[in-house]
């Protein structure tokens, strides 16, 4: 709104469809100032919210956060921060890893054993050695 101090300018004035809006919401609320300040944002985690969404994901995980949000009819945002704060899930690509086979074991080369090499070398690749055998041995090969 403009001052209304002194001459004001032809240009300067209030539209009148400006001044009835301004008027009636005088008269409707008693303020002079706009109101600014909005109610708070209902929240949407609640305990049958987050039960769906259990529910939705234990039935099927590769279904994306969009059409999850979609289908249960709550924002990809509270989506998220339910499936991460409150259920424990996180965001990930899923990754195929080739399953070491007994012939590829066996066959299996170290390099860099011979004793020109440095200590801090050799110490690395048996420590890679033994690393891979140990998980080759809790896969059961």
């Amino acid at each position: 709104m403009l001052p209304i101090t002194g001459q004001v300018d032809r240009n300067e004035a209030p539209s009148a469809p400006g001044v009835r809006k301004f008027l009636k919401k005088v008269r409707e609320t008693g303020l002079l100032m706009d109101n600014r300040s909005h109610p708070r944002a209902r929240p949407v985690r609640t305990a049958e919210i987050i039960a769906a969404v259990a529910q939705s994901v234990s039935e099927n995980l590769r279904t994306s956060t969009l059409h999850r949000a979609q289908q249960l009819n709550v924002s990809r945002t509270s989506l998220r921060r339910i499936l991460h704060k409150d259920l424990g899930l996180f965001a990930s690509k899923l990754q195929l890893i080739q399953q070491p086979l007994e012939f590829r074991r066996s066959t299996r080369t170290f390099y860099n054993t011979n004793s020109n090499s440095s200590h801090r070398n050799s110490f690395a690749m048996a420590k890679l050695q033994s690393s891979l055998l140990r998980k080759d041995a809790s896969r059961g090969i």
